[in-house]
């Protein structure tokens, strides 16, 4: 009879438990959301975050706070969001470069895969290969043809070793058989100025450095052709079956519960899907590209594993 009371005592106190856990998360969030972007103020992606701060504020119905910890190519912020507390008040928008690029150069104090826990996708702008208007570098056949003729005679820029300009040209060279020479610079910026300059001949990066920069595209690095360049072919018509974008999203630190970090997915689509939003994005030629949270931790993995193979065939792996 006692043992049948205990149990019967234990059996009620985790129904209390899980009633008062449950009755925790639809209450959440019931205090402002620190929202952390991993590079400073006023660069790509913490425009992004503050395009979109108000219109997630309001599908929240809390504040939303954007705070920035840069450094380390966006790393030091990553691993900030990876070691907050997991309750869902502290989360991060981190792009490719942090996430699926940096960790397999060197040691860094967290893993994508274990220690963060995508929330949503926020866009996606697939890689343009550029070059100087009327410097001959016009097609991929072109810069193939004159990288097999003259090995490291071709050379291309890159914002730095390991990001995502880089890795497409290395995923090119891989593809095609050939050499070329990668200068890395510090930042889009002083890489841009390289080429129109004539010390770099070819340059991969978001679609929207080609009108700022008044350069001529010569590819995309897309599934189809993209309709601000109707005109430019795909890699993949050129003969190699490649795809890189340049992208980014919400994480939170792994642990945070699945009723909230559903939440959260469901605000990020909301403020996406808003006109305001929409209008930001778009003023910065950044598209929207939502995924819902398993989406996106799904297309994390994938561009882990698939980015973490064309650094180790390069020699890049740490």
């Amino acid at each position: 009879m006692k043992a049948s009371a205990s149990l019967a005592a234990v059996v009620v106190a985790v129904l209390l438990s899980a009633a008062s856990i449950s009755a925790l998360h639809a209450a959440y969030p019931e205090r402002p959301i620190q929202v952390i972007v991993v590079f400073p103020a006023g660069g790509t992606t913490d425009l992004i975050a503050r395009v979109m701060q108000p219109a997630f504020s309001r599908a929240l119905g809390v504040d939303v706070v954007v705070r920035n910890v840069g450094g380390g190519g966006g790393t030091i912020g990553t691993a900030e969001i990876a070691r907050a507390r997991p309750d869902g008040y502290t989360i991060g928008l981190s792009p490719i470069g942090p996430t699926t690029t940096q960790p397999h150069l060197r040691a860094l104090p967290y893993d994508t895969l274990t220690d963060l826990q995508p929330i949503c996708r926020i866009y996606d702008s697939p890689v343009v290969m550029a070059s100087k208007k009327g410097s001959g570098y016009d097609s991929i056949a072109e810069i193939v043809k004159r990288a097999n003729a003259q090995p490291n005679g071709v050379i291309y820029g890159s914002p730095a070793p390991g990001s995502i300009p880089h890795v497409v040209m290395v995923a090119l060279e891989q593809a095609a058989g050939i050499q070329m020479r990668h200068i890395p610079f510090k930042g889009t910026a002083e890489g841009m100025r390289a080429l129109l300059g004539g010390v770099v001949h070819i340059y991969g990066d978001v679609a929207n450095v080609v009108p700022e920069y008044d350069l001529q595209p010569v590819a995309v690095y897309a599934s189809e052709r993209l309709k601000e360049f109707p005109n430019v072919p795909t890699v993949k018509e050129a003969g190699y079956d490649l795809s890189y974008s340049i992208w980014g999203g919400l994480f939170a630190p792994a642990g945070v519960a699945g009723a909230v970090v559903q939440k959260l997915s469901a605000a990020c689509r909301k403020a996406l899907e808003t006109e305001s939003t929409v209008e930001g994005l778009r003023r910065q030629r950044t598209p929207a590209a939502y995924l819902d949270a398993g989406e996106f931790a799904a297309f994390v993995r994938s561009e882990h594993e698939k980015n973490g193979k064309v650094l180790s065939a390069a020699g890049l792996k740490k």
